[in-house]
């Protein structure tokens, strides 16, 4: 009789290894590190999850460590962030200009609607960062 108890609790055991995991991303972490559950059971949409538990500096084998970026493509990134620095100050110059000449708005009031569209802008880049994941 335990014989055969063991043998179930083996095949339990296999099959559990072999399928995905649906464990809460805790738990996986927990699992991982006591060595119970394989590092290749876990979905790749879960290492994000199981990442945020590890320890630091530890990286699971399914994890994707990104190449570092070359000189030509620092000299890339650095113009086109400088480019669009200069395309944001003629967006703003002209704003001003338009809301000044077009509409009819004094200087003063010009700069405070921009004033309140770039706090409007930061309030939502802070509620996208704080609470999105």
């Amino acid at each position: 009789m335990q014989s055969s108890k063991a043998q179930t609790s083996a095949k339990d055991e296999s099959s559990v290894r072999d399928a995905p995991s649906t464990a809460p991303p805790k738990e996986i972490a927990e699992n991982l590190q006591q060595g119970s559950l394989p590092e290749e059971s876990i979905a790749p949409q879960e290492n994000k999850a199981c990442d945020n538990f590890a320890p630091p500096g530890c990286r699971l084998k399914t994890e994707k460590v990104p190449k570092p970026l070359t000189f030509p493509q620092k000299i890339i990134a650095g113009s086109g962030h400088v480019l669009n620095d200069f395309c944001a100050s003629m967006w703003f110059f002209y704003l001003l200009f338009y809301l000044e000449k077009v509409v009819g708005f004094s200087s003063s009031n010009a700069a405070i609607l921009m004033l309140f569209g770039q706090v409007r802008l930061a309030m939502a880049i802070l509620n996208d960062v704080l609470y999105t994941k």
